[in-house]
This record gives C-alpha cells, structure tokens and sequence, in this order.
C-alpha cells in the first residue's frame, strides 16, 4: 500500500472502527463498477476497489402547488412544521408539503 493510498482510505477505516457502514464498488473495467456493494469484512489491501462510507438518506419537505399537470416547488425545509410555517398564511390553500429523499447524502 502506497502512502497515497493510506491517506485515501483513512477517513474510511476510521468511520469503519466506528461502526458506521462501508461500501465499495470495482474500478476500471468490472461489470459491477457503477454499483456500490456493503461490505462487512474488509481487507483493504485491494487497488481494484473504491471503498467509501455509506451515505445517508436524507428527507425533505417542500411546498408544492400543482399547475396544470405539473408540480411546482421552489425551496426545501428539513421539516413538513418548518415547510408549513414558511408559507405566508394567504397561500396556505394553494400549496401541499410534499416529502421527498435524497439518496447518496453525505452528513452535513
């Protein structure tokens, strides 16, 4: 292992002795190298794999009106109280909170 690699996995192995979950995904030619895969045992002495932390999912809420046949949303809120209070109470007919989630999220 080369230092450069040491440096690239570190942050990995650590969330890794923290118990959080690892994935990783074959590099250059693999059949499977679009697809991340968890892992439980990890050796880390492969250079055909790129291993990362798994990100989580990470749900919003935002304030929808429907057009015609589309959805209109313009700003996101953390929560379906905080989506509710952002809207002036003269819209408040016309909007929905809707939820959604964002895959592949990192923490902050």
């Amino acid at each position: 292992m080369t230092p450069e690699r040491a440096k690239e996995l570190l942050p990995v192995i650590k969330a890794f002795s923290e118990g959080k979950e690892i994935e990783f995904r074959h590099k250059d030619d693999h059949p499977d190298r679009d697809r991340w895969m968890s892992v439980k045992n990890i050796s880390f002495d492969s250079e055909f794999c790129v291993y990362r932390v798994k990100p989580i999912p990470i749900t919003r809420w935002t304030n929808a009106r429907k057009n015609g046949g589309n959805l209109w949303s313009y700003e996101s809120y953390p929560s379906k109280k905080d989506a509710e209070s952002a809207l002036p109470e003269r819209y408040k007919s016309l909007y929905t909170q809707v939820s959604y989630t964002v895959e592949g999220c990192s923490e902050t």
